[in-house]
């Protein structure tokens, strides 16, 4: 993808196809029965969506609860399903919900884990850098076009600032790669760091500083998630608990570095809505500098692969039921 290529995919929309049971599965929108975080909660005794999948991930039988697993995440992520790459996916795994058997492409429980720890990594990079919550929701439950109708009101120059910084960040090789049998890239993580980035609404110098800081970040995450999986054949860092460890770890690697004000992002932010509404004015958007754009083929071939999940996957499998 490019700076400026649409986000929402020109690709129609693929009825759906699956068994009765399985409609149900499909993300919360206007057709389904769950329409909000907390009707899911509810629907899940209680737990949040996110710490249901968690607790799937952690059983020692997931594979026998595959079904429940990949029912539960079909869950989430509302209005990708019917978009771009991920309505083949969204076939797939309602057919493993429907129980039908299908050649599978990709690997169910790969996949879910794969996109469920990107979107905490997310999660983790909003927080460590004190950015806004795009929506004030999470990674996984964020609703992207209800965002943007939003923001597209709210900052001027939206179209710009979102892609000089989604540019920036692709030019990057930002995103981690997936494997082959973790489906198709999981672009909802660039998205929500793009959303988070412009919602700081600081100027042109200070977003590019910005960016250029979840770049550095993410260079040190991604050597750390290696050589952590290699350390600890155990594989004990699980879930959340994984994911903060590695936070810690890329806090101490950047820690000599200059130091971010995550609160003045934070400060930025609330006070944004209220200052485009009364009109007042924005320094030009990366000073009227070209938006980066990068060759999705290009930036394919230089991205190193997130197998990391996969490992842990099969590790931990071995392992006992916590």
């Amino acid at each position: 993808m490019t700076a400026n290529a649409p986000l929402k995919s020109a690709l129609e929309t693929v009825p759906h196809a699956g068994g009765p049971n399985s409609k149900a599965h499909t993300e919360p929108d206007h057709s389904n029965s769950y329409n909000t975080e907390q009707e899911l909660t509810s629907s899940t005794g209680g737990l949040s969506i996110e710490d249901k999948i968690e607790g799937e991930l952690l059983r020692h039988d997931r594979q026998k609860r595959v079904k429940i697993l990949v029912g539960l995440f079909l869950k989430t992520c509302p209005g990708d399903w019917d978009s771009g790459t991920d309505v083949a996916l969204c076939s797939q795994l309602m057919s493993v919900v429907d129980g039908r058997q299908l050649e599978m492409r990709f690997d169910a429980i790969a996949v879910v884990c794969y996109r469920w720890q990107l979107a905490h990594l997310a999660d983790v990079l909003v927080r460590v850098f004190g950015l806004p919550k795009p929506n004030g929701e999470s990674c996984l439950m964020w609703r992207y076009h209800d965002w943007r109708a939003r923001a597209g009101k709210v900052f001027q120059y939206f179209d710009q600032r979102y892609s000089a910084v989604w540019g920036q960040l692709v030019n990057s090789s930002f995103e981690p790669r997936p494997l082959r049998d973790q489906g198709p890239p999981f672009y909802r993580f660039q998205r929500y760091v793009t959303a988070a980035v412009v919602e700081a609404d600081l100027g042109p110098d200070a977003t590019r500083a910005l960016v250029n800081k979840l770049i550095e970040y993410m260079v040190v995450a991604k050597k750390t998630l290696q050589e952590q999986v290699i350390q600890d054949k155990e594989i004990r860092h699980r879930g959340r608990n994984w994911i903060k460890s590695v936070d810690r770890a890329v806090r101490r690697s950047l820690s000599p570095r200059k130091s971010i004000s995550g609160q003045s992002y934070r400060d930025r932010s609330d006070t944004a809505t209220s200052r485009h509404s009364r009109g007042g004015s924005s320094s030009s958007v990366m000073d009227n500098k070209p938006i980066l754009t990068s060759p999705r083929a290009s930036a394919e071939s230089q991205r190193p692969s997130f197998d990391i999940v996969r490992r842990l996957s099969e590790r931990k499998g071995k392992g006992s039921n916590k």
